[in-house]
């Protein structure tokens, strides 16, 4: 995708860019939010329980979720998977970017394998290998 193709009129910059979202921060579903709104397509991954911005206060009425998951999942798919089965792998793959940010137990912040291997063990009770 050229940018003088965006800027002729033939669509949003990211138009058919495909970007796998799999965080449990703010920051990251913001990314994937903006993202969403240059045309790509951003796949929001949640734990097999559901993302925890689900239930961030202030709740919508009615809607069984929060404001903020509501903001920040504007313009975006959503599927459930557990990332270190086979099938998760290959969910994973399909993607042209990956956006991935998560909390350490310490309340630190990392991108790295180890932080992503640790939070992934945390929702799923296994370890990544």
């Amino acid at each position: 995708m050229s940018s003088e193709h965006s800027l002729q009129g033939g669509g949003p910059p990211l138009t058919g860019c495909r970007v796998m979202e799999h965080s449990r921060t703010v920051a990251a579903a913001y990314a994937g939010r903006l993202l969403a709104a240059m045309g790509a397509t951003v796949v929001m991954i949640e734990p097999l329980k559901g993302s925890p911005l689900r239930t961030a206060p202030p709740l919508l009425d009615g809607a069984g979720h929060s404001a903020l998951f509501a903001f920040l999942s504007a313009g975006k798919r959503s599927l459930t998977c557990d990332l270190l089965s086979p099938k998760g792998q290959r969910v994973l793959a399909i993607g042209r970017l990956q956006i991935s940010h998560f909390q350490r137990k310490d309340g630190t912040q990392g991108t790295g394998f180890d932080v992503w291997a640790d939070e992934v063990q945390n929702v799923s009770g296994r370890p990544a290998s």
